[in-house]
């Protein structure tokens, strides 16, 4: 029972550590970044879709066939 308890404790702690990794991972992405800077993220999208329309234009002119 005593080994019963103490693999619990290690597979918790392993799983701790894991998570502790993927959240300083999580924490380093844009989409954290936009998700804890942003008021509304609904923005942010409307703000991709501007910047994204604008360089398709941008591609679309500069490929034109002439």
């Amino acid at each position: 029972m005593v080994e019963d308890e103490q693999e619990k404790d290690a597979y918790l702690l392993s799983e701790l550590e894991r998570l502790e990794k993927v959240l300083i991972q999580a924490k380093t992405k844009k989409t954290y970044k936009v998700l804890v800077s942003y008021e509304n993220t609904e923005f942010y999208v409307e703000e991709l879709k501007l910047f994204y329309a604008d360089r398709i234009s941008k591609l679309i002119r500069l490929t034109r066939k002439s």
